[in-house]
């Protein structure tokens, strides 16, 4: 059993997990460029559940790799406890060494953000596209309803039956179009805000990205026309998304201080060992 627990909890094991882990994440790299980028693009607009409801007698493959991945993931986190478990009995065996006891924290704190993240996959809400035209609104979860105030687009309207990729800077303004949102609840007033390209709104805890405009049905012929624009909005809630953005940081300058901590110049333990005094003659 004593042997089991040690490789459980050793590097080499950790090391077999990561390199698993690399190749894991090769593959999907390989099934997205083979027909699967839907697929992929499909899951991650979902809450793991509702994804596994509705892709449920279709792509196999995906839900093996997906299922694959939660195996990984499960066998780190049972080196990531064996590992901790070890360094708290050499803790308490010993004499308060504080490497060792941050470094515990450093386990402690990274299981944490891979439990917070793997709760993102699971709690709250996202819905992928939703489209609004100027005055319309869309219902959330927990009686919350979204309305698209304004939908500011100065350019002409015919860009945008152009893929976003394919815009220039000088046909497509990313400082300029903005969308103006009020959110509600119960029918109730909370707060308003503007998102644009790369900014995206949060309000009360629920996260609004601009993922794109859309022409209006007479675009190419009425040439510029902001008014008659539409937008599609990706519009989720996590609530362990401030957990994981607060321990993450953490949990680096905990390494970076635990490297400073056990950081020993070239030629330390050289010098350590000479013997004090002139030497002999």
């Amino acid at each position: 059993m004593k042997k089991l627990i040690d490789f459980l909890s050793s590097l080499h094991f950790s090391l077999w997990l990561l390199t698993l882990l690399i190749g894991w994440f090769a593959w999907a790299i390989v099934l997205t460029a083979t027909g699967y980028f839907e697929t992929f693009q499909q899951m991650n607009n979902h809450l793991m559940p509702d994804w596994l409801s509705i892709s449920h007698g279709k792509s196999t493959l995906i839900r093996f790799w997906f299922f694959g991945l939660c195996a990984i993931a499960a066998a780190l986190g049972i080196n990531l406890i064996f590992c901790s478990w070890n360094k708290f009995l050499k803790i308490t065996a010993r004499r308060m060494n504080r490497p060792a006891m941050l470094m515990l924290a450093i386990h402690v704190v990274f299981g944490l953000v891979i439990l917070g993240h793997f709760g993102s996959l699971l709690v709250g809400f996202r819905h992928a596209n939703v489209r609004l035209r100027q005055g319309e609104s869309f219902e959330l979860q927990n009686e919350y309803r979204v309305r698209a105030d304004a939908i500011h687009f100065v350019n002409d309207a015919s860009v945008l039956t152009k893929p976003i990729k394919a815009m220039t800077s000088d046909e497509f303004s990313f400082e300029s179009n903005f969308v103006q949102v009020s959110l509600y609840k119960n029918d109730l007033f909370l707060k308003s805000g503007r998102l644009s390209f790369l900014k995206p709104l949060v309000l009360d805890g629920i996260q609004f990205t601009l993922k794109n405009f859309t022409p209006p049905a007479s675009a190419v012929k009425n040439g510029p026309n902001s008014s008659s624009a539409g937008t599609i909005l990706f519009i989720s809630r996590n609530p362990a998304k401030n957990l994981v953005f607060t321990l993450f940081p953490l949990m680096i300058i905990g390494i970076a201080v635990y490297l400073v901590m056990t950081w020993k110049q070239p030629g330390y333990q050289q010098h350590a060992s000479r013997p004090s005094g002139g030497g002999t003659k």
